[in-house]
């Protein structure tokens, strides 16, 4: 069974997260500061973190920059307004990935290629996938984005792919 942990101050918002994956049968550990969640992402084993863009003590770019520099390496793809970034790194603004054409981002796909191939917790030994990519997105970002870049990370060998929106404004959130 597949262990998430969520990082998400809005209790509403958590719930949703928490009851998708639980119908997903993942095991979810849910917690609400930038701080408790980068002790349990340092303490503890996840396949996959979903976190909140804005939490009330830390900025999530700045807990995906001190996860990356405390050793967890879960990556994180975020969509804001202006635009999809990896790992806290820009890919491209959300203008391009809109032009273009068909349901894969070639520029998106390139970068998440270079996440290593490897086996996931309760899978074969022969089954090796780039495993879970959780992706953190802006409540305006159309679903015609949301599905290219849920089809490119399909497309680049992620065996999951975690969605959360941001209901707050994207105005408030973009970097």
């Amino acid at each position: 069974m597949p262990k998430i942990l969520t990082i998400e101050d809005d209790p509403s918002t958590a719930r949703a997260i928490i009851a998708e994956l639980e119908r997903r049968g993942c095991a979810v550990d849910w917690v609400t500061t930038a701080r408790e969640g980068l002790l349990k992402a340092v303490g503890e084993s996840y396949d996959a973190i979903t976190l909140d863009r804005m939490l009330p003590d830390r900025d999530g770019l700045a807990v995906v920059t001190t996860m990356r520099e405390v050793g967890v390496h879960t990556p994180v793809l975020m969509i804001t307004s202006q635009a999809i970034t990896l790992q806290g790194q820009p890919v491209m603004t959300v203008e391009q990935a809109e032009q273009t054409a068909g349901d894969v981002l070639p520029q998106l796909k390139s970068q998440l290629l270079l996440v290593p191939m490897a086996q996931m917790q309760g899978q074969a030994a022969d089954a090796l996938t780039r495993g879970e990519i959780n992706i953190m997105a802006d409540k305006d970002i159309p679903y015609s984005l949301l599905k290219k870049v849920m089809v490119t990370a399909g497309e680049a060998q992620f065996a999951r792919i975690a969605l959360s929106v941001d209901h707050r404004s994207s105005k408030a959130a973009a970097p």
